[in-house]
């Protein structure tokens, strides 16, 4: 899977002129976001853990776990 972004510009600039730049932002950026996500990932399934020992019952759960997942979306600027 790929994903776009865009670099601010002076990056954008120091990237044409160094290529080996390049390597190591993109190196640096991979790892960030796949150690954010597996955090995220992480505290999803602690939710649903969480939520799943609750003596709520099974709609009153899914109400608060989908509350909960949207804030963590909205709050990561995902949506």
């Amino acid at each position: 899977m790929s994903i776009k972004i865009d670099l601010p510009e002076d990056i954008q600039l120091k990237i044409k002129i160094d290529k080996d730049i390049e390597k190591i932002i993109r190196k640096r950026i991979e790892r960030d976001i796949s150690e954010k996500i597996k955090e995220d990932i992480f505290l999803s399934m602690l939710f649903d853990k969480a939520l799943g020992s609750s003596k709520l019952e099974k709609d009153d759960v899914d109400k608060v776990d989908r509350k909960i997942k949207k804030g963590i979306v909205e709050g990561l600027e995902w949506k």
